[in-house]
């Protein structure tokens, strides 16, 4: 009952959201060493997180830090496990098990298991240590998008 209560708010969700993404992108001039990533289908966006990715995560890290962006360069999950990111997956990384037989790590109808490690895809990790992100949520309005857009300017021209 409650997912379908929610799958018939999913059109006015998607509606809310896409206009907060491109209102809050259209409001927030960038720096130089930062582009906005760009969606493989801009009409198809679900737009609850506007990505920029920085130059380095040296940079990721001062935006974050200074205009209260989501990312990971700051190294700092406001008190939550960030499990959306490979390198803190320990039960993976570590090969931990519920079975006594060890699987699926043991398992024989597997020839060679990857060689699990924190920086095991360095092209990702690169990646996701210069991006920094701005939740969008429905109930946004023009008020906030504005006052989010000018805070977020005015960090960016002190750092950058």
């Amino acid at each position: 009952a409650v997912g379908l209560a929610q799958m018939r708010k999913l059109d006015w969700i998607n509606t809310r959201t896409r206009e907060g993404y491109n209102a809050v992108k259209k409001a927030i001039k960038l720096p130089a060493c930062a582009k906005w990533v760009e969606p493989a289908d801009p009409e198809g966006v679900c737009g609850y997180t506007l990505g920029m990715l920085f130059d380095t995560s040296e940079m990721a890290a001062k935006a974050i830090t200074a205009a209260n962006l989501g990312g990971l360069a700051a190294k700092e999950t406001r008190g939550v496990r960030d499990w959306h990111v490979y390198w803190n997956w320990e039960h993976i990384l570590e090969q931990k098990t519920v079975t006594p037989e060890g699987y699926p790590f043991t398992c024989p109808l597997v020839e060679k298991l990857p060689d699990y490690h924190k920086d095991m895809c360095p092209k990702t990790k690169d990646i996701m240590l210069r991006l920094a992100t701005i939740a969008i949520a429905p109930d946004m309005d023009e008020n906030w998008v504005a006052e989010r857009a000018a805070a977020i300017n005015q960090k960016f021209a002190e750092i950058f």
